[in-house]
């Protein structure tokens, strides 16, 4: 079973300064934040992304992959994961 709980929510700051593997809120959604691979920079999509400013995130209710706008305000959280 896993278990989720939300620790510490904090001013918003821009999506950004979140460090990758943190996770973030958005509307009242949360996210994470990843890193593209290698492989991934083989894409002119991926690259002009990253040249734009924006950053890679996944939802965490449905593992859906998105970019967010590097400056967007978002909300950083200490978010605990439990797995048993």
């Amino acid at each position: 079973m896993t278990q989720l709980s939300l620790l510490d929510l904090s001013d918003p700051v821009p999506a950004s300064r979140i460090k990758i593997g943190h996770f973030f809120l958005r509307g009242n959604v949360v996210f994470m934040r990843v890193k593209p691979t290698g492989y991934m920079l083989n894409s002119n999509l991926v690259v002009d992304c990253i040249n734009r400013n924006k950053i890679f995130v996944v939802n965490m209710e449905t593992g859906t992959f998105y970019t967010v706008k590097g400056e967007e305000e978002v909300e950083p959280t200490k978010l605990r994961i439990t797995c048993k």
